[in-house]
């Protein structure tokens, strides 16, 4: 899925940069200085890459869009089912809370009984 992102990511800037940009020259002068040019370089000079433009797909551009779309409704699903899983987690983890929050009441009241009761077969012997 991650593959699919990245390629329709990477298809998505080559259709937008492939129309700003006819050739693009590369090489580096007799000074050793890198040059980038829509021009050609002088002659002589070896070119180091030449970059052609991409010409543009309609359908193909529409396809992308579609593949595009549907990755992210794909994530959005995956997304809405981790929250929903956190939630389910989260709502698990305080009925745990409140069930030992009562336990442990449940224990201390039952201790006071013990203790009050205790108390009482002293007074009633006392």
């Amino acid at each position: 899925m991650v593959v699919k992102i990245a390629a329709a990511a990477v298809l998505s800037v080559l259709l937008l940069v492939g129309p700003a940009s006819a050739k693009m020259y590369y090489w580096i002068d007799e000074n050793g200085v890198k040059r980038f040019s829509s021009e050609p370089p002088p002659e002589g000079t070896a070119v180091i890459e030449k970059f052609e433009e991409v010409p543009h797909d309609a359908s193909e551009a529409r396809q992308i869009e579609r593949e595009q779309e549907q990755t992210w409704q794909e994530l959005e699903r995956i997304w809405e089912k981790r929250r929903e899983k956190e939630a389910a987690e989260e709502q698990r983890r305080q009925e745990a809370l409140e069930a030992e929050r009562r336990r442990a009441e449940e224990e201390r009241l039952r201790q006071e009984q013990e203790k009050e009761a205790v108390q009482q077969k002293r007074y009633e012997k006392g």
